[in-house]
């Protein structure tokens, strides 16, 4: 198998950095809220769906295509959820697996 060059932030993504272009998200999504640091920790309390529509509007920012299309209606049943509904509800699992398409583009996007 052969990998394609590509690029990868050298630190997680800060709260001062997720709070830039955090519109309509979490705008403070942190565990350490109030400590002199904090800024500078990394983001640990976001969302999977909220990290792939902060990836569109920062590549949005930086003139790149997006790569994910998001569909926010699916996206309302999100809100609020916790890891274990998502564990105990499968047929949440699958209808939220509709809600978020990857698309060629030369976006920002998550690592997997």
């Amino acid at each position: 198998m052969t990998l394609s060059p590509f690029a990868i932030a050298v630190t997680p993504v800060t709260q001062a950095q997720w709070r830039v272009f955090a519109a309509g998200l979490n705008a403070d999504p942190s565990h350490f809220k109030g400590k002199p640091d904090s800024d500078e920790r990394p983001v640990e309390g976001v969302s999977w769906f909220d990290a792939v529509r902060w990836c569109n509007t920062l590549s949005v920012k930086d003139g790149r295509t997006p790569v994910y299309i998001v569909d926010a209606d699916k996206l309302r049943e999100a809100n609020g959820k916790t890891g274990s509904d998502w564990s105990r509800d499968a047929a949440l699992r699958d209808r939220l697996a509709e809600a978020v398409r990857l698309v060629p583009g030369d976006g920002y996007r998550l690592p997997s």
